[in-house]
């Protein structure tokens, strides 16, 4: 008998364990909008996106004191310091780490919309990089660093797109005004660009040569905001901003179009990407997804009843800044080393919307500005 029930207990034990329950591992994955370039601007949104088939918990460290939890499908958070950061996710056994340096620049789209908040405010952008030093070649690294060093806001810069599919910075699509050489770039390859110096706006030749635009954009990055003109050039929409979103710039690089057919197809690239025009079309802009600038040109021969002059008020009651260019470029007579303070008080008379000057001289500008109150 005592054997017998020893037996039935065994077979009692051995149908428990064999009846345990199997432990399935978490199907969970995770994707990270930052994994790629690893940077973010200040405030710009980055995200954990989650394939979570079960709805298993998950829980996110930020790497700055923040944390989330729950089982949605994606989780977003903006940073609102400096730093490089570690970032975890984990649902059960299924985890993940990145690490994300996020820069000191606003993010545009949050630098934007402070400055409409700030009636008066004018930022600065820079033409071709330029300082009202010489020595230095337009559109060059050296030139990001001395308009970084000038106080400019924005600088203003061209890409083009060599034989070999490089994206390089230029205003030309040749090579012979600001080279020791010639030929044209489309025609050519990075490495043959390369075999010639810029010159600087003197027209002697220096040790600089012509930039990618990944290098100009690094060179800018975390320091300043670049404006990328006239997209596309030789280089296409989507190409340039392969580039940028590569480099996690999206929310530091804006696409000046002079049309706004380029304008939406930036968005449609790219819905996140900021671009904005100078058309007499703006308005079919407004039903976009970004608040944006909208540009004219400052001249001697405009009045408070100029169309350019009245587009752009009416503009900013809807919510677009005023960007205005005084540029020696489009008209000889404004000075392209210096200010005049006559045409800077025209400029503001006839633009007291603006928020955006585009010159030649950033820091003598910036200098100007700050006495008026504008800084």
């Amino acid at each position: 008998m005592k054997a017998r029930q020893a037996v039935l207990l065994f077979a009692a034990l051995f149908a428990m364990i064999s009846c345990k329950p199997e432990i399935v591992e978490s199907s969970v994955s995770f994707d990270f909008s930052a994994a790629a370039s690893k940077y973010a601007s200040l405030k710009e949104a980055v995200t954990v996106s989650v394939e979570n088939p079960d709805k298993a918990t998950v829980n996110v460290d930020w790497g700055d004191g923040t944390r989330d939890s729950g089982t949605d499908d994606g989780f977003s958070h903006k940073y609102k310091t400096a730093g490089e950061f570690t970032v975890k996710a984990e649902a059960g056994s299924s985890k993940e780490e990145w690490k994300i340096e996020i820069g000191s620049l606003l993010a545009l789209d949050e630098a934007v919309k402070e400055l409409y908040k700030t009636p008066g405010k004018v930022w600065v952008m820079t033409h071709r990089s330029h300082t009202t030093d010489r020595d230095i070649p337009e559109n060059s690294v050296a030139a990001v660093r001395a308009a970084i060093q000038a106080g400019a806001d924005v600088i203003e810069t061209d890409t083009h797109r060599t034989k070999d599919g490089k994206i390089v910075i230029s205003h030309d699509e040749s090579i012979n005004n600001h080279t020791n050489g010639t030929g044209k770039i489309t025609s050519m390859t990075l490495q043959e660009i390369r075999r010639y110096n810029l010159t600087d706006r003197s027209g002697n030749v220096t040790q600089e040569v012509m930039p990618t635009l990944e290098e100009f954009l690094l060179a800018a990055r975390g320091k300043v905001y670049v404006n990328l003109d006239y997209s596309p050039r030789t280089a296409s929409t989507s190409e340039v901003l392969k580039v940028v979103e590569s480099l996690g710039m999206l929310q530091q690089v804006f696409l000046y179009c002079k049309d706004t057919t380029y304008v939406k197809e930036v968005f449609r690239n790219n819905v996140e990407a900021n671009a904005y025009t100078r058309s007499e079309d703006w308005k079919s802009l407004l039903k976009g997804p970004k608040q944006y600038f909208l540009q004219v040109g400052w001249n001697s021969g405009q009045t408070k009843n100029s169309d350019c002059v009245i587009r752009c008020l009416d503009a900013y009651d809807k919510g677009v800044l005023c960007s205005v260019n005084l540029l020696h470029v489009n008209h000889d007579y404004i000075p392209e080393y210096k200010i005049d303070d006559s045409q800077l008080n025209s400029l503001f008379d006839l633009y007291p919307e603006c928020q955006m000057v585009h010159t030649d001289c950033p820091a003598e500008m910036v200098a100007i500005l700050m006495k008026r109150g504008k800084r």
